[in-house]
């Protein structure tokens, strides 16, 4: 199932660099919305996720990765944003030897 997901990705990767800049930073942008917009549904799924990896046991330091609550999603938007600003770097050379 892992090897599926990663192949899909692969492929999807490939149709998403030959988007229009435009369209890429439009889709980041739905994202980063979606994000702030949904923030509390996202916070309050992740209690419920970390309340049942407590009862399983999992360890701290991977319960405190597992937290995602709204610092963790205005860092999620923050390098959203970021990355938006950044100039498209698909058909470029970027470094040659």
């Amino acid at each position: 199932m892992i090897e599926s997901i990663a192949a899909q990705a692969k492929k999807a990767s490939i149709h998403t660099a030959a988007l229009a800049a435009a369209v890429k930073d439009g889709a980041l942008a739905e994202v980063a919305r979606a994000l702030t917009a949904r923030q509390e549904d996202i916070v309050q799924a992740n209690r419920q996720d970390l309340a049942q990896a407590e009862r399983d046991n999992l360890a701290g330091p991977l319960l405190k990765r597992l937290k995602f609550d709204q610092a963790k999603i205005a860092e999620s938007v923050a390098g959203i944003e970021s990355v938006r600003r950044l100039p498209d770097p698909v058909g470029r050379t970027l470094r040659s030897l």
